[in-house]
């Protein structure tokens, strides 16, 4: 554990972006697949706004991969003069063990930058399509029976 202190207050101690699939009825996983991938960006256009009203970079130094219990792999990368590099990544996920990932080397995300979220999913099991929506999160026990 590694605890920082300062006795001085700072306007913006830590904050969280996040880059998620926006989770609708066009979230569809299909079935019988043991290798199905989505893409969530934070394109330069969305990212740049946001950058304008920070006035500053982000300096990120942790990574969050979550998913739900179909998720099999994720990665999270920034890409920038179109090089890609790799922020996180888990090739094992597991729903059941999700935690904050530091990283070796703190990264600054710069203005024109673009963040994505990638989350390989395996519905070898499932007969059906599984829909994401907005109501199924809002009664998450049965989200969590569902994508079993």
């Amino acid at each position: 554990l590694r605890l920082l202190y300062t006795p001085e207050l700072r306007q913006h101690d830590v904050g969280i972006l996040l880059i998620p699939h926006w989770v609708d009825f066009t979230h569809i996983i299909p079935p019988h697949a043991d290798d199905y991938r989505t893409e969530a960006f934070c394109n330069q256009e969305c990212f740049d706004a946001f950058m304008d009203e920070a006035g500053e970079p982000i300096h990120v130094f942790a990574d969050l991969l979550h998913s739900h219990l179909l998720g099999r792999k994720m990665k999270t990368t920034f890409i920038r003069d179109g090089v890609e590099t790799v922020l996180a990544q888990d090739d094992n996920y597991d729903f059941n063990l999700q935690y904050i990932r530091m990283l070796n080397e703190e990264v600054t995300i710069q203005k024109g930058d673009t963040l994505m979220t990638e989350c390989t999913y395996n519905s070898e099991h499932m007969n059906q399509n599984v829909y994401v929506s907005h109501l199924m999160i809002a009664a998450s026990d049965g989200l969590k029976a569902l994508l079993r």
